[in-house]
């Protein structure tokens, strides 16, 4: 039996290092082990093909950057990557994410054999309004319309739209409800566990007591809402008493001013540690002995840092956004003086804490397993 071709595209993948990089490349290990012959096509700082030995994939580069829209074009390598699309030939193609190039220019390309095409949404970003940027999201809503319009159009190219949660409370799924209207194939699978974590769901938890620190995991922008973080913590009972760790992908600017936040706060030097760039197995050790996992994003959709909190069994406190309140393990906060009272909580009601802990983990292992997952995607292919 011949096997399956599935091209997988995505803006970015190993060795970049982000969220949809992570979930793109545990899917393509793991639809790769069922047999499926997998390529991915995402950017390089130069056009090529190979067999990449530390992704143990084939993988197609692309120089280009930028989304293609009405506002702002694609710079780079764009007449490859057509060619690529309309002359390989595949039975799958999985397009990663709106608002990107590499599925966005998926839609100048005349679909002329039975290819089946399918997006995997991870959420969208168009119609979303934060508040403590009121005139710069105004100027980026007004920017998104002419993509935001074109949205069900494109959807009915699709031969099927895969979303991480049934969630139609934010607007990061307003794509969701978008499908519904037009009633459009779509399907339902969460982001799963990396292979680290994965191995991690596996493993015994820590107990509260052999635990002794709190963590936040993101990018050090202001989206990520450390310094929101920083502030419940500093107005807690863990203040000066429990060292909380920041962990973020790159160094920049916007570190120095959480530094000089925390010295505002009265936060001891000695309770506080920011650290950079450290790898996703040390990262879940971090995980491991933390009490508690902070999230304070001001938009999301289902961020696997929060996920991966789970198979470590790690409760989390974190901002409402996207579907976290889906996410099992945690507790849901709207602002600084809540996520401060939900730590002294947690803290001083280790019932409360197991609670959670098991509830994430055991959960956690069915919900974001991915081989359950892939054997979902694989049930979808059939179907599409």
């Amino acid at each position: 039996m011949l096997k399956r071709k599935i091209l997988i595209t995505s803006p970015s993948f190993p060795p970049q290092v982000d969220g949809l990089s992570n979930a793109v490349y545990a899917l393509a290990l793991s639809l790769k082990k069922y047999g499926y012959e997998i390529k991915v096509a995402t950017f390089g700082k130069q056009r090529s093909t190979s067999f990449e030995k530390e992704n143990n994939l084939f993988v197609e580069r692309f120089n280009i950057s930028n989304l293609n829209d009405f506002f702002r074009n694609c710079v780079g390598d764009m007449s490859h990557y057509l060619s690529f699309l309309e002359n390989e030939d595949f039975d799958f193609i999985l397009l990663n994410a709106w608002q990107n190039w590499a599925t966005d220019l998926y839609f100048h390309i005349k679909k002329t054999n039975q290819t089946k095409v399918i997006l995997y949404s991870h959420c969208i970003s168009t119609n979303e309004f934060l508040t403590k940027t009121p005139f710069k999201s105004m100027i980026r809503y007004l920017f998104w319309r002419h993509y935001w319009w074109k949205v069900p159009s494109k959807m009915k190219l699709l031969d099927g739209i895969i979303f991480l949660d049934d969630c139609i409370d934010s607007s990061r799924f307003d794509d969701l409800k978008v499908a519904n209207k037009l009633n459009l194939k779509r399907y339902f699978i969460p982001n799963s566990y990396s292979i680290e974590a994965h191995r991690k769901s596996k493993n015994k938890s820590k107990t509260f007591l052999n635990r002794d620190q709190l963590i936040c995991v993101g990018s050090y922008t202001w989206q990520k809402g450390f310094d929101f973080v920083l502030k419940s913590y500093a107005r807690s009972i863990a203040k000066n008493k429990i060292k909380i760790k920041f962990f973020g992908f790159n160094d920049n600017s916007y570190l120095n001013d959480l530094t000089l936040l925390s010295k505002k706060l009265g936060i001891n030097k000695k309770f506080i540690e920011f650290k950079v760039g450290v790898e996703k197995r040390k990262l879940l050790d971090e995980y491991e002995k933390a009490k508690i996992f902070l999230f304070a994003s001001h938009t999301e959709c289902q961020p696997l840092s929060i996920i991966e909190a789970c198979s470590t069994g790690t409760p989390f406190i974190a901002k409402n956004s996207g579907s976290i309140s889906n996410i099992p393990g945690g507790i849901v906060i709207n602002n600084v003086s809540e996520m401060s009272k939900k730590i002294n909580y947690l803290l001083e009601d280790i019932n409360f804490w197991n609670y959670l802990s098991l509830s994430g983990k055991t959960s956690g292992k069915l919900k974001y397993n991915i081989d359950i997952n892939t054997k979902k995607f694989i049930k979808l292919l059939g179907e599409v």
